[in-house]
């Protein structure tokens, strides 16, 4: 990885770097793996820490380009936000292909297990989330980060960013496309297409699921979005397609509700409609927000007599650009009590202003 930098400059790349570490630091590091940048801001200059975009929004400036032609590397959740605000496209580090868990909520516009991929500029744009790639016309590159692994038997095709995210939900296709495809049957029929697109994963060449299910609908709809692309995904991966699972009862305002909440009105929910012989099932969703309800239908399943059972969503909700700090102004992040392992939302000026802002998450 420290030889990389150098190489890039080779290529005619103009390279910055971004840390919250003190410049005396930066400086005993890059010295002594002999790595060159064409501009540097340390924590030593004054900048709020990332998700805080200003301090990539300062080294734009100083490396004298456009933000649009600008990539920016991290390995956290915080590195994306700052990117995203500042931007810029963001790429994921994750050399270790387990992907953080701040990554749910915030993944990169690419993430990459391989540093080598990054001397690959022309190749980037089809190394974003499948879904994404697909509906802008391009051909996915197979990767790690094809797929966004969200937990060991769960992954998304794409991002789904609300219509609240002002910023990006009106240019993102697929976002769009998740919430036609609740009502309109060419959008469903299109939405099937993408998740079609699986057929091509490496890992499924040799085996994959016996049957494709669904999340079911509301007892009070009668229209199944999801009859479609079951069809479609079935067909493309030569398997069954079967409605395994019925939906007990709804659940007013379940959008409403915080993560714990929708994980305790999603127990039982969900009921096999036969017994299951050892069959590896995958089950399609359109969004993964909290997951829990995906979690209670892989459970059915699993005490129904499945062998295995993989949730792949068409998307995962995404948080919306940082918001800053009623007290302060800094950002707000999703920090984690030490003593507890509780997430709750903090001010990023807490040892810069000592503002001690937080409210639950």
């Amino acid at each position: 990885m420290h030889e990389l930098p150098a190489r890039l400059r080779s290529a005619g790349l103009r390279l910055g770097l971004v840390t919250h570490s003190p410049g005396w630091y930066v400086d005993e590091l890059l010295d002594r793996f002999r790595m060159k940048f064409d501009a540097v801001i340390t924590g030593s200059d004054g900048y709020l820490p990332k998700p805080d975009p200003k301090s990539i929004q300062a080294l734009v400036g100083e490396l004298g380009v456009n933000a649009s032609d600008c990539a920016y590397v991290g390995d956290l959740g915080t590195d994306i936000a700052a990117a995203t605000g500042a931007g810029v496209m963001s790429i994921g580090a994750c050399w270790s292909k387990q992907a953080p868990d701040d990554w749910r909520r915030w993944w990169p516009d690419v993430a990459l297990a391989r540093p080598s991929y990054l001397e690959d500029l022309e190749g980037l744009e089809s190394r974003r989330p499948l879904a994404e790639v697909v509906l802008g016309g391009g051909v996915p590159s197979w990767h790690w980060g094809t797929v966004m692994r969200l937990e060991r038997t769960c992954f998304a095709l794409g991002r789904y960013f609300t219509p609240e995210d002002v910023e990006r939900h009106p240019h993102h296709p697929l976002s769009r496309l998740v919430l036609e495809a609740k009502d309109v049957p060419a959008a469903a029929k299109r939405a099937g297409a993408v998740f079609a697109e699986l057929a091509a994963h490496p890992s499924w060449r040799v085996s994959g699921p016996e049957i494709v299910t669904s999340v079911p609908p509301r007892p009070d709809q009668t229209y199944d979005r999801f009859g479609s692309v079951r069809a479609a995904v079935a067909e493309s991966l030569d398997c069954h397609d079967e409605e395994l699972l019925g939906m007990e009862f709804a659940v007013d305002d379940y959008k409403a509700m915080d993560h714990s909440s929708r994980r305790a009105a999603n127990e039982g929910r969900f009921r096999p409609k036969r017994r299951l012989n050892g069959e590896r099932i995958l089950l399609i969703d359109d969004v993964v927000t909290s997951g829990s309800q995906g979690a209670s239908c892989q459970a059915a399943l699993m005490i129904a007599g499945a062998g295995s059972v993989e949730i792949a969503s068409l998307s995962a909700a995404q948080d919306r650009l940082p918001e800053a700090c009623p007290r302060c102004g800094s950002n707000l992040r999703i920090r984690t009590n030490s003593h507890t392992g509780e997430q709750f939302i903090g001010c990023s000026g807490f040892t810069r202003y000592d503002c001690r802002y937080t409210r639950s998450l």
